[in-house]
């Protein structure tokens, strides 16, 4: 590797060691350019892998960085994550969390050691916790089927979070055709 090289490989790491922690805060991305992996069980349900998508189309709609979706088991431990699922990553990180008392519905937005778990009870819990992120966190809002926010930042840092939340009504329907015949906009106005 040239001189040049290992500059530019020293600056990669020094922004890589800066996405930890910024003033406290996660920085997942700077100048289009993401510092996080979302990390997704290899055996995720449905309903897992499609909110891990979703988080990755609107990270990447708001920060223009490209977040990759990797197994987790191909993530090293090491390395800033966001973790999508109760997989085996999520479930190995301290604290434990009690997965059967969150039941269908609940969620847990947590930051661990450096990393971001969005994750929940199977088999909605997962999807709400990501749209509850995007929503509360991020500052993505939807409005209606064809109306919504995205923001646009060049560098998108996060405070620490610790949501964890079981809903005490287990059933949610809308009765509006916007949402009936718009099963997407239904997914993401469902969690709250």
């Amino acid at each position: 590797m040239c001189f040049r090289g290992v500059v530019c490989l020293m600056a990669v790491m020094g922004m890589f060691s800066k996405a930890l922690a910024k003033d406290g805060n996660l920085l997942l991305s700077k100048d289009a350019h993401a510092f996080f992996t979302i990390a997704l069980a290899h055996d995720a349900i449905p309903a897992e892998r499609t909110p891990a998508a979703q988080l990755q189309k609107y990270l990447r709609l708001v920060t223009g960085a490209d977040f990759v979706i990797q197994d987790e088991n191909d993530v090293p431990a090491d390395k800033p994550q966001i973790v999508v699922g109760a997989g085996q990553r999520a479930k190995g990180l301290p604290p434990q969390e009690d997965w059967v008392a969150l039941g269908t519905d609940g969620i847990v937005i947590k930051t661990i050691d450096g990393n971001l778990i969005l994750a929940g009870g199977q088999a909605r819990g997962t999807l709400y916790a990501v749209f509850q992120f995007l929503e509360e966190t991020v500052g993505c809002q939807w409005w209606t089927s064809t109306e919504q926010f995205i923001p646009k930042v060049t560098e998108l840092s996060i405070p620490l979070q610790n949501v964890r939340y079981v809903p005490h009504i287990s059933y949610r329907e809308h009765f509006s055709t916007r949402v009936r015949y718009h099963p997407e906009f239904a997914t993401r106005t469902l969690f709250c």
